[in-house]
């Protein structure tokens, strides 16, 4: 049953993910996957969901979507080494 329930909210997330790109489709999942796999560019971004830039107005989201990603890797890291200093 509990899988069930996971597959459930898996399913719910994903069809609540809003559009970030309108033009070319690209939703709020697209670009955090993106994301953590590499792309550290809006442009990089849209080149690893098989799209190009149409009317641009997506690129500042996807521009605070990285820089929130890289300040949330940076905290992860900090608390790490704090971790392994103290041990």
């Amino acid at each position: 049953m509990e899988r069930a329930n996971d597959n459930a909210s898996q399913q719910w997330s994903e069809r609540r993910s809003m559009f970030v790109c309108t033009c070319n489709g690209v939703r709020e999942r697209d670009i955090e996957a993106a994301i953590r796999a590499g792309a550290r560019k809006p442009k990089a971004v849209h080149t690893a969901c098989g799209t190009t830039p149409q009317c641009c107005r997506c690129l500042p989201e996807i521009a605070d979507r990285i820089r929130r990603c890289e300040r949330n890797s940076e905290a992860i890291a900090n608390t790490f080494n704090g971790l392994t200093e103290a041990v």
